[in-house]
């Protein structure tokens, strides 16, 4: 590390003088005294042996991330320490919150006795919630560890999945037993429980807060709801089973694939009420504007016998700049025109 300091120190000391004395166009002629070249030298000198000393001095960590294990501010992440717990039975099951910049465990997260099937942080990165196989959803102090909130499920619950509201005022949780909630985070007040019918393994909130979608297998159920509606009815807002008529591929695939779909990877669009999701049968990406009821589907490619190619289906990105969104199936990733 020695060395590579004196690398940085000398770069610096070659590249300061010529920042110092700028001639642009845009700010014209202009020049810093001896005491503010010193200054500036040292302030470049300190960043980038910060820099150098992240890339090459990694924090290693002995345990398990989940799918969203990064705080929103980009302080911290949540992950499992040590070697996976054993599930289905009543055994501990730690988490722990690593702080990125004094990279050392930040805070212990206690309480668990089953398998956790999701962790993440609240969009303001002061709680942690977790869905578990235990019966129980539950919130952390982001900071100190201390359980803030425990919502029980009846009987034996197998959790799959969460999420916090974008406005961080309410809690969503999937349940083993076919059904899915929605807590006040303040108050840990149950709003509203619906019917899903199914294993729901994928959820996610529209940006306003407004809209909760929620998706499930094995027959490829999807449903919009809107939990502070004023009436029941209202809170339904789509309640809607997947055919495999529009996937891709030949006959035999698709009677094979008959009560079997998935959704995978249900997200809102930044700023809108359209949502998306990949069909496991044949790793296709829909999309669904809940305001004009405007579906788009992206199909991936099939080979001369009608069968699917690369139907491994993956991630699935928006660029909104764009109007485009990008799918990985497979081998391929793929750039779709929104428009």
């Amino acid at each position: 590390m020695e060395d590579i300091n004196k690398a940085i120190a000398g770069a610096v000391l070659t590249k300061a003088p010529r920042i110092s004395t700028a001639d642009t166009e845009i700010v014209g002629k202009w020049s810093l005294s001896s005491k503010e070249s010193s200054a500036l030298r040292r302030t470049i000198l300190k960043r980038l042996q910060n820099s150098a000393w992240k890339v090459l001095s990694p924090t290693r960590i002995h345990g398990n991330l989940d799918d969203e294990p990064f705080s929103p501010d980009g302080t911290a992440f949540v992950f499992r320490p040590g070697e996976r717990a054993e599930s289905n039975g009543n055994h501990p099951q730690p988490l722990a919150i690593l702080d990125y910049n004094k990279k050392s465990v930040r805070a212990e997260l206690k309480g668990h006795t089953d398998a956790i099937m999701w962790a993440g942080f609240n969009h303001s990165s002061t709680l942690v919630g977790t869905a578990s196989w235990d019966s129980t959803f539950r919130l952390f102090n982001a900071q100190t560890g201390d359980s803030v909130q425990v919502f029980k499920c009846p009987g034996r619950s197998q959790n799959w999945t969460a999420g916090f509201s974008p406005d961080d005022t309410m809690f969503a949780g999937t349940m083993g037993s076919g059904k899915f909630a929605v807590w006040h985070v303040q108050s840990a007040a149950k709003i509203v429980e619906f019917e899903f019918g199914a294993w729901c393994r994928t959820l996610n909130w529209s940006s306003n807060s407004r809209f909760l979608a929620v998706g499930g297998e094995p027959l490829g159920k999807i449903m919009v709801v809107e939990p502070c509606a004023a009436t029941s009815t209202e809170q339904i807002v789509q309640n809607r089973t997947l055919s495999v008529s529009a996937c891709k591929g030949g006959r035999t695939l698709k009677r094979m694939l008959e009560g079997s779909i998935e959704i995978w990877g249900l997200q809102f669009l930044e700023n809108s009420n359209t949502f998306g999701y990949i069909v496991g049968a044949d790793g296709g990406l829909e999309l669904y504007d809940i305001d004009t009821n405007k579906k788009w589907r992206f199909a991936p490619e099939l080979v001369n016998d009608g069968e699917v190619v690369d139907n491994d289906s993956g991630p699935w990105l928006h660029l909104k700049e764009r109007n485009q969104v990008i799918s990985a199936d497979g081998k391929t990733i793929r750039f779709w025109d929104l428009a």
